[in-house]
């Protein structure tokens, strides 16, 4: 019997992508596929899986866009966390904004621990 693992390298690649593309929850689908495959999250974290994916900016790093922020936000006299950066990435995400696909996905990709909490624990659909 062949496993889903020992499938060709292009061909993981496709199934990730058409998993991520196919439901409003594609996001949530890509985390539980991350959670039980290491072969998939290796993959995503290929920048031609990112392209696909529609996470621009793949080499630029979550913690580096929140250091963007940050500075935006502290020269304006404004408090924001990281906490309440993924949670605003996070529902901009839902309503389609594709900076916060980005900045989600990332977080998603490189393992952000909120990330993955808001993914599994979100009973509402990805998309309204």
């Amino acid at each position: 019997m062949v496993e889903i693992t020992n499938l060709p390298v292009d061909i993981l690649t496709l199934i990730m992508v058409i998993v991520a593309t196919s439901t409003n929850n594609g996001a949530r689908d890509i985390a539980w596929i991350f959670a039980t495959c290491k072969e998939f999250k290796k993959l995503a974290k290929q920048a031609s899986v990112l392209k696909i994916l529609k996470f621009p900016g793949s080499n630029c790093t979550l913690d580096y866009r929140f250091t963007d922020i940050k500075l935006y936000a502290d020269a304006r006299n404004l408090q924001i966390s990281k906490t309440s950066f993924l949670r605003v990435s996070f529902v901009g995400a839902r309503y389609r904004n594709q900076v916060a696909e980005s900045s989600f996905g990332k977080g998603l990709l490189d393992g952000d621990t909120y990330c993955w909490t808001l993914i599994f624990l979100n009973i509402n659909p990805a998309c309204p």
